[in-house]
């Protein structure tokens, strides 16, 4: 690229871990702990999942994709080896290794309006819709929901990835965790962490409506209670964005303009000023006055 890119930033993920899985029960392994299909994962097709208690509460939302012919699941460092050594639990005499991806240390995301022509400019194919994935010398692009423009993370190993990384960091606006922090708080997307893990129902996390959720597939740890709320429509409590609060820190309770308690899942300054947080309250709860 001979110019900076416009209306894109960069920004490296240091709060975001990977769990290798790997061995030939892999995919069936994970097909009886995770909420999502992992049939429907391929090496150009990612998908969100949650990993539950038999209670059905959400103890991890994590980010599947293939890599290198291994499953790879990308979630918060601080849930990196409490989820390792819970799935560990189950691995019985299936041929399953789980392991840290320590070796993919190109952790990185674009952002914006011109987040797919800087990736191009830095000669990486972007996926073409949310979701979807590509892998460009051994460094996996995943396009992730966005409230506006596009949004992609990168993860790969080695000077390959390191080379793309610093292009992309080289004619892009630079930008922090924080920042990308705010992105998936206005796109609602959840990162649950050691505050909030096993205190929600997926669907109060809207994980339904993320498609983190596949209503069809066979069972897995907490299946059941997960299905009787999405059949019986049992959700009185969803995941609400408000934006202009002063800041919360997750786990914090606070009261809504109407008076409804809510829960903290996550905060990001706003540049508006004050914060953007996701906190789970009421279904019929009005947030409006902190708009």
């Amino acid at each position: 690229m001979d110019e900076r890119t416009t209306n894109a930033i960069f920004c490296d993920l240091n709060e975001r871990a990977l769990i290798r899985v790997s061995g030939a029960d892999a995919r069936e392994f994970l097909q009886g702990q995770l909420s999502n299909d992992t049939q429907l994962v391929s090496p150009d097709q990612c998908q969100w999942t949650s990993l539950n208690t038999p209670q059905g509460r959400t103890l991890a939302l994590m980010r599947l994709f293939e890599l290198d012919g291994d499953l790879m699941l990308a979630l918060p460092t601080a849930l990196q080896a409490p989820v390792i050594d819970r799935l560990r639990k189950y691995i019985l005499r299936s041929r399953v290794t789980l392991e840290p991806a320590d070796e993919l240390t190109v952790r990185c995301g674009v952002a914006g309006e011109s987040a797919a022509a800087a990736l191009e400019a830095a000669g990486v194919k972007p996926p073409a819709s949310v979701n979807g994935a590509t892998v460009t010398t051994g460094v996996a692009v995943i396009q992730v929901n966005s409230a506006a423009g596009s949004r992609f993370e990168l993860y790969g190993p080695g000077e390959t990835a390191a080379a793309i990384r610093d292009a992309l960091a080289a004619h892009c606006d630079a930008s922090d965790d924080s920042s990308w922090l705010l992105y998936d708080t206005l796109a609602e997307v959840p990162h649950l962490g050691p505050a909030t893990s096993g205190e929600f129902l997926p669907q109060m996390l809207n994980l339904d409506r993320l498609g983190a959720i596949n209503f069809r597939k066979g069972c897995y740890a907490g299946q059941e209670i997960i299905a009787r709320v999405h059949y019986r429509g049992q959700v009185k409590r969803r995941l609400k964005l408000i934006v202009g609060r002063d800041s919360a820190a997750p786990g914090e309770s606070l009261v809504l303009a109407d008076g409804a308690s809510a829960t903290v899942v996550q905060s990001a300054p706003h540049p508006g000023g004050g914060f953007a947080l996701l906190a789970v309250a009421p279904v019929e709860s009005t947030d409006k006055e902190e708009a």
